[in-house]
C-alpha cells in the first residue's frame, strides 16, 4: 500500500506568508495507518508507545474505513471484562466506522463550517487528511488550534501593513496638498486682488462697461476656488490629525460676534438679515478656538448660501447647568429626509434651486462634524424641506 507523504505535527505556531491559503496539508501528522484486522491488544501497545498519539486511521485496501481513537480504545479496556472481549478482537469492532474525512486543499475556515454542520465530535476525536483521495495525515484539535493561531497573526500582519501603507499613502496626500496650497493660493490671492481693482475702477473708470462685469465674474470665481482649496485643505488636514486642538475656556461672545462680522458683507449681498440672541455674561465652555470659529463660519456661510433674500439667519446661544448650545437657524429651502442622512457625508451635496445656483465642494458640514467629534462637541442638524434648517453644537462648560 501506498501513501502520500505526510508532514510532521507542527510543533509550534508556523509562520506563513500573508498570501497562505492556511489548508489541512499544514497540519497533517504522519500517522502510520492500521488495518481493520489487527487485534485491539495491539492498537493499545501501539497507543502505549506514543503518549501523544490521539487517533490512528483505519484503512482497507487503499481506503480509509474508520479511525480508531485513544479515548475510545482505552475506555472499553478499561470496562469490566472489556481487555478479555476486545483483547483479540478486530479493531473495526473498536473504530469510529465514519470519521470525517477532508481534501489536504481544504482550508481551515472550510474545515470549521464542515465541523459544525456535519461533524462535531470531529475537535474531540480527530479527522482523517487525504491528498488527492489518498491517505496523507490525521488532522487534530491541536492542529485546528496552531494553525487558526497562525492564520490569526498572519491577517495581523495583513493589516498592519496595509495600516502603514494606508499611513504612507494619506502622508504623500498630506505633502502634496501642503505644496499645491502655497502654488495654488498665491496666483489666486494675485487674481483675486487685480480683479477686485479692475472691477472698482481704483485706477480710473473703463471704457466699455462689460469689462467691469467681466472683473466681477474673474473676482467671484476666484473667491469661489479659493474657498473650495480651503475647504479640502482643513478636510485633508483633519483626517491626518494635522489640525491641532488646544482645549481651553473659550469666550464665546467674542468668537459668535466675530465670525458673524465676517459673513456680514456677504450676507447683506444676498439680502438676508444675520441677527445674534445671547446674554452678554456667559460661562466659558471648555473648546479650541479655531474649532469653535470655524464651525461657526461653516454654518453660517451654509446658511448664507441656502437661504432666500428677505429671509433672516439667528445665532441663538442656550445655557444648561453642563453645557452651552450654539445655534445656528435659517428660514431656507431645507433638506429632505432622506438627503439630512446623508448630508455630512464628505462631498455629497444637495440637489435642488439654491445648489445649482450656489457652488461648492460639499464638505462644510464633514468639516463641522469632524472637528465636533475631535473636540468630543456635540452636534446636530434638523432640517425640513421648504422650512428651513437648525444646526447645534453643544459644548461642555469648562469644570
Amino acid at each position: 500500500m501506498t501513501y502520500a507523504t505526510p508532514t510532521s505535527l507542527i510543533p509550534e505556531v508556523p509562520s506563513f506568508s500573508s498570501k497562505h491559503r492556511f489548508e489541512m496539508h499544514d497540519i497533517a501528522r504522519c500517522v502510520r495507518p492500521i488495518e481493520p484486522h489487527i487485534a485491539g491488544v495491539e492498537a493499545i501497545e501501539i497507543f502505549n508507545r506514543d503518549p501523544t498519539l490521539t487517533a490512528m486511521p483505519v484503512i482497507d485496501d487503499g481506503d480509509v474505513v474508520g479511525l480508531l481513537t485513544r479515548q475510545k480504545v482505552f475506555l472499553n479496556f478499561s470496562r469490566q471484562f472489556g481487555h478479555a472481549v476486545f483483547a483479540r478482537r478486530p479493531v473495526s469492532r473498536l473504530m469510529s466506522s465514519s470519521p470525517l474525512i477532508v481534501d489536504a486543499c481544504t482550508t481551515l475556515d472550510e474545515l470549521r463550517h464542515r465541523v459544525i454542520n456535519e461533524a462535531p465530535t470531529a475537535l474531540e476525536d480527530g479527522f482523517v487528511i487525504t491528498k488527492n483521495g489518498r491517505y496523507l495525515g490525521i488532522g487534530t484539535s491541536l492542529g485546528i488550534l496552531r494553525l487558526g493561531m497562525a492564520q490569526t497573526e498572519s491577517r495581523a500582519r495583513e493589516l498592519a501593513e496595509a495600516k502603514r501603507a494606508a499611513e504612507h499613502a494619506n502622508a504623500a496626500k498630506s505633502r502634496f496638498l501642503a505644496n499645491m496650497s502655497h502654488e495654488l493660493r498665491t496666483p489666486l490671492n494675485a487674481i483675486i486682488g487685480f480683479s477686485e481693482m479692475i472691477a472698482a475702477e481704483t485706477l480710473g473708470p473703463h471704457n466699455t462697461p462689460r469689462y467691469k462685469e467681466y472683473a466681477e465674474d474673474i473676482n467671484g470665481s476666484g473667491r469661489l476656488l479659493l474657498d473650495i482649496i480651503n475647504d479640502i485643505l482643513d478636510m485633508s488636514k483633519i483626517e491626518a490629525g494635522h489640525f491641532k486642538l488646544e482645549l481651553d475656556a473659550v469666550d464665546i461672545p467674542s468668537i459668535v460676534q466675530g465670525a458673524v462680522r465676517l459673513v456680514r458683507d456677504r450676507a447683506d449681498k444676498k439680502g438676508v438679515i444675520v441677527a445674534i440672541d445671547m446674554d452678554k455674561d456667559l460661562p466659558n465652555p471648555r473648546a479650541d478656538v479655531r474649532a469653535v470659529r470655524q464651525i461657526l463660519l461653516n454654518l453660517l456661510s451654509n446658511a448664507i448660501k441656502f437661504s432666500r433674500t428677505g429671509t433672516e439667519i439667528t445665532v441663538h446661544v442656550d445655557v444648561t447647568p453642563e453645557t452651552l448650545k450654539i445655534c445656528v437657524a435659517d428660514q431656507g429651502v431645507g433638506i429632505s429626509e432622506g438627503d439630512l442622512k446623508r448630508v455630512c457625508d464628505p462631498f455629497f451635496q444637495v440637489e435642488n434651486e439654491m445648489t445649482r445656483k450656489e457652488q461648492g465642494t460639499g464638505l462644510g458640514l464633514p468639516i463641522v462634524v469632524s472637528l465636533a467629534e475631535r473636540m468630543k462637541a456635540g452636534f446636530d442638524l434638523e432640517s425640513e424641506a421648504g422650512v428651513g434648517t437648525r444646526a447645534t453644537l453643544t459644548l461642555r462648560r469648562a469644570g
